[in-house]
C-alpha cells in the first residue's frame, strides 16, 4: 500500500469559530495535493449557526474539495461509519471540530503516514510532547486509569486507546464491520484494527479544553466504553 491522498472527516454540530479555525489550519499547514477532500459531517442536531459556517467553508476557493455530508442516522459513531463508506482517499483522518485537538497534528500525521502507509498513525496525549490544557484533575485521573485498564486488558503498549484523532488506511477501516453508534466507536476504531494485526504508531498531541460550542463530556459516558471493550475482547479472543 502507498499513500496517495487523505480524506479528512470532520464531525461538527454546534461549533462556529472552532470549525473555521480547524479547516483554515489544515489548509494553511498541509499540501493541498495530499488532501483528496475535507468532508464536514453535520446532522439533525446541527445548529443554524453551525450549518451556516459549514456553507461558508464549502464555498472556499482553496484548491481542496470541501463538502458537507448530512448523516442519515444520529450519533457521532454513525457519522463516521457513514462517512467512511463514502471517503475517496487512500487514507482517512477522523476528527471533531470542538477545538480540543491540536489541528497542527494533521500535517504530522500525514508525514508519518507517508513513511508507514500500512499503519494507523494515532495521536496520544500521554506521551512526551503531548498533554492536556485546562482539564480538571479528576477528569485526567479517570482518563489515565481507564487507559491503563485497557492496556492491561489488551496487553497493548498504546497509551491513548480511546482517541479518535488518527489517520488510517481507508481499506482497513472499510473492511471492518463497526457496531458502535456513539462515542465508543472511537475505542472500536483503534482496538479492532490493532487486534487484526494493523501496526499502530503514536505521535504526541496536545489537547485543550474547548471554548467554542457546548462541552457534552460527562463522566457517565465512560461506562459504555467498558461494555465495548469486553465485547471486542470476547470477539477477538485468541
Amino acid at each position: 500500500m502507498s499513500f496517495e491522498s487523505v480524506s479528512i472527516l470532520i464531525v461538527t454540530s454546534n461549533e462556529t469559530t472552532a470549525l473555521k479555525e480547524t479547516v483554515e489550519t489544515i489548509l494553511s499547514e498541509c499540501d493541498s495535493s495530499d488532501i483528496s477532500e475535507i468532508m464536514i459531517i453535520t446532522g439533525d442536531i446541527s445548529t443554524p449557526e453551525n450549518l451556516e459556517t459549514v456553507r461558508e467553508l464549502c464555498k472556499k476557493d482553496c484548491g481542496v474539495n470541501i463538502h458537507n455530508y448530512h448523516q442519515k442516522k444520529p450519533f457521532v459513531g454513525m457519522a463516521f461509519r457513514e462517512a467512511i463508506k463514502l471517503a475517496k482517499g487512500s487514507h482517512m483522518i477522523t476528527m471533531v471540530s470542538d477545538g480540543e485537538m491540536d489541528v497542527s497534528a494533521v500535517s504530522r500525521m500525514i508525514a508519518k503516514s507517508k513513511e508507514y502507509p500500512d499503519a494507523i498513525v494515532t495521536t496520544s496525549r500521554w506521551i512526551k510532547g503531548g498533554g492536556f490544557d485546562g482539564y480538571s484533575k479528576v477528569k485526567l485521573l479517570c482518563n489515565r486509569i481507564f487507559q491503563e485498564m485497557l492496556r492491561i486488558l489488551f496487553r497493548s503498549k498504546l497509551t491513548d486507546i480511546t482517541n479518535c484523532y488518527q489517520i488510517s488506511p481507508l481499506k482497513v477501516m472499510q473492511s471492518i464491520d463497526f457496531k458502535e453508534e456513539k462515542h465508543p466507536f472511537f475505542l472500536e476504531s483503534v482496538l479492532i484494527p490493532m487486534l487484526q494485526g494493523t501496526e499502530i504508531i503514536e505521535i504526541p498531541c496536545m489537547w485543550k479544553r474547548r471554548t467554542d460550542g457546548l462541552d457534552e463530556t460527562v463522566l457517565l459516558r465512560c461506562f459504555p466504553y467498558f461494555r465495548t471493550a469486553f465485547r471486542i475482547k470476547k470477539e477477538y479472543k485468541r
